[in-house]
């Protein structure tokens, strides 16, 4: 048992951070003064009995009194992202059945929860926490609770030009709290006023005139971050004229940086986002032009190649998908290794979902359930391609080939087509026999295709890039698999189901 008195427990938290000692009750016993008292090291806890809400971030002293560690709303912040995680792993990727309201219902009552108890503490929580407060109020979808803790934030800032900068973060913190991505579309459509009404106000205010250019440079990345922030979340209304406003204002904003900080404001800047929100606009291309044309005049020589590449990238949706060259098409007629590869077209009423990724990746779990949960006339396909190599060993194409076959039919029991690039081994630029690459990623342009797949409708056109991460975006691929399957059949019996819920 580790022993450590009052100070010294303390210094535990001061060493190892709030964080991490946070999710545990420190209790000790009482004992004689010259003995001191053990700290009980943390439990074991099953993920689907979190402690109470009361009990996190509590220590309980030597004398039976209970101290809250400070910064509690902080502490709030984490126990809810902790939550959240734990709770996804109640539903891996490997089963089916997921319940997502219920979920999002549990994430929203501990939410509520721990807004009971801060505003319990009253005075206490104040200063910059009264924005993590905010963000939970947000959570626990009390938005008028939320407007009054960031009101409150707002009236702790004394008036004046010499708290400008103050004044900034905390006009910034708000419009970040109300436009909070994890929400559903229907909260950001009802918080949008607001968190507009904050943003206008942290525009007015003055970029210059600063004792030091680090404050001038605070405040206008401030403006930076709500104004893209903004941009993104009326992405999710969707409200066109909203998304080029603050585009607009994005771009305003990003002329009265520096050269380097610029160039940095481009790469960060939404483009696919906002361009994939604008597309199916009437005047949708124009805008998108527009925006391009405005990032590669800020662009420099080390950027414009990759700003290019991500336009072209774009620039596939509405035409024909790229062929997919495979040496194997596992679980497929055409599954037998053969030195030439061969391309399926994409053109025979079939509509596909496509992913590029690692052999292992643990994506595949999502495109093996929807394979099994989408309709026939679906296919769902798996891009990827040998390493050379069986783990350390170097390995001939098809006996690696083989090797992932077994792996995949066998250990991971995957009925996904899998189209798998085996390419001939060749000298490298060291000597080293490395497989020939695929020309697969290139011409999908696979650096912008992280976590995204490819959604391809029947007649072999690229219709759209949708995320393909989260129990969430399985659901989006399914509802939008479902209106391609209702364009060539319009009587709709044809539609792709949700995933098993």
């Amino acid at each position: 048992m580790l022993h450590i008195d009052s100070p010294g427990r303390r210094r535990l938290v001061r060493t190892f951070g709030l964080a991490a000692c946070a999710w545990f009750v420190a209790v000790t016993t009482p004992g004689a003064a010259q003995e001191p008292a053990p700290l009980a090291l943390p439990l074991s806890r099953p993920v689907d009995r979190p402690p109470a809400v009361a009990d996190v971030g509590v220590e309980v002293r030597t004398d039976g009194g209970r101290t809250t560690l400070p910064r509690l709303a902080v502490l709030a912040s984490m126990d809810m992202e902790l939550y959240a995680g734990q709770l996804e792993t109640l539903f891996p990727k490997s089963v089916d059945y997921y319940p997502a309201d219920s979920l999002r219902k549990l994430r929203i009552i501990r939410a509520g929860a721990w807004v009971t108890r801060l505003r319990a503490l009253g005075a206490r929580v104040h200063g910059l926490e009264l924005l993590d407060f905010a963000k939970l109020a947000v959570m626990a979808e009390q938005d008028s609770v939320a407007v009054r803790l960031i009101e409150a934030r707002l009236a702790e800032i004394p008036p004046g030009p010499s708290h400008t900068v103050e004044r900034s973060g905390a006009l910034a913190g708000a419009v970040l709290v109300l436009t909070d991505p994890s929400q559903d579309s229907l909260h950001i459509g009802r918080v949008m006023e607001r968190a507009e009404s904050y943003a206008a106000r942290l525009f007015a205010l003055p970029a210059s005139g600063f004792a030091t250019r680090t404050d001038s440079t605070d405040v206008l990345h401030r403006k930076l971050q709500a104004a893209q922030a903004l941009m993104v979340a009326n992405t999710r209304l969707p409200a066109a004229d909203r998304i080029t406003h603050y585009s607009d204002q994005t771009f305003s904003i990003i002329a009265q940086l520096s050269p380097r900080e610029q160039r940095e404001a481009v790469m960060s800047y939404p483009y696919a986002v906002v361009a994939s929100a604008l597309i199916s606009r009437k005047n949708g291309r124009a805008l998108i032009d527009s925006v391009e044309q405005r990032l590669l005049r800020l662009a420099d020589g080390g950027t414009a190649g990759t700003i290019q590449d991500l336009f072209s990238w774009f620039a596939m949706l509405g035409q024909p998908a790229p062929p997919v060259s495979a040496h194997v098409w596992f679980n497929t007629p055409d599954s037998v290794y053969a030195p030439a590869p061969r391309v399926h077209p994409f053109n025979d009423g079939i509509v596909r979902v496509l992913v590029l990724g690692d052999q292992q990746s643990n994506g595949v779990l999502t495109l093996d359930r929807l394979q099994r949960t989408l309709p026939r006339r679906v296919q769902v396909i798996f891009v990827t391609n040998i390493r050379g190599s069986i783990g350390q060993t170097l390995a001939k194409p098809e006996d690696e080939v083989a090797w992932l076959r077994n792996y995949y039919r066998v250990t991971r029991h995957l009925v996904v087509p899998i189209a798998l690039w085996a390419g001939a081994k060749t000298p490298s630029s060291y000597g080293w026999p490395v497989p020939i690459p695929s020309a697969v990623p290139s011409a999908y342009h696979s650096q912008w295709m992280l976590g995204k797949c490819v959604l391809i409708d029947g007649k072999g056109i690229v219709r759209e890039y949708l995320n393909a991460v989260t129990r969430e975006d399985e659901a989006t691929i399914a509802r939008r698999v479902g209106v391609l399957l209702s364009e060539s059949n319009p009587t709709g019996s044809a539609q792709a189901p949700a995933p098993k819920s």
